[in-house]
């Protein structure tokens, strides 16, 4: 029996959907020796199907343990820490997240992040000062411009329009004031 395009598509989906579920289910099983055969089927799958994926779900010792390919759950199978290296020539800072498989020991890290240490502390307040400024004006332009948005979408819906062609009416027919009676009597 072959199936047709949309059938196709969604047996597609519904296979990648539950190959990607299992990867994350294995952790809870305490066999992470299936771990890798299930990540490995997963992305032979998406292979199979041509389909790219994030960098996050790709990249090794990001999502995955790339050694025995378990997720990465914190304090569940993964340990996580901070590492600081400091460089006294240019009084920076370097922080690296280490994360350490407890299935199989691995360690990996995200690249590290270069910290400035020692600024003085009236530019450090002036700068911030201005980053705030800076925020605000934007958060006020997104605010205003979203509210006239907001009042355009009202004053456009079928209901608005109804009223405003009902108050119309009444008052071109209750128009008539009180003189103009008196001058047709």
């Amino acid at each position: 029996m072959s199936m047709n395009r949309s059938q196709a598509e969604k047996f597609k989906d519904i296979h990648l959907n539950h190959k990607y579920n299992l990867i994350h289910m294995l952790p809870s099983t305490e066999v992470p020796a299936l771990s890798g055969f299930y990540l490995k089927s997963f992305y032979n799958g998406t292979k199979r199907y041509r389909l790219r994926l994030p960098e996050s779900i790709v990249e090794p010792d990001s999502k995955f343990c790339g050694n025995c390919g378990a997720v990465r759950i914190p304090l569940f199978n993964t340990d996580m820490s901070i590492t600081e290296s400091n460089n006294e020539a240019t009084s920076e800072s370097t922080r690296t997240l280490q994360y350490t498989c407890l299935h199989c020991k691995n360690q990996a890290q995200v690249a590290p992040v270069r910290v400035q240490k020692q600024t003085p502390v009236n530019v450090k307040q002036s700068v911030g000062a201005k980053e705030e400024e800076q925020k605000q004006d934007k958060v006020n332009k997104k605010t205003s411009s979203a509210r006239e948005r907001a009042k355009k979408r009202k004053k456009s819906t079928l209901s608005d329009m109804l009223s405003q062609k009902n108050e119309e009416k009444k008052s071109k027919s209750f128009s008539l004031s009180l003189e103009s009676m008196i001058q047709n009597d």
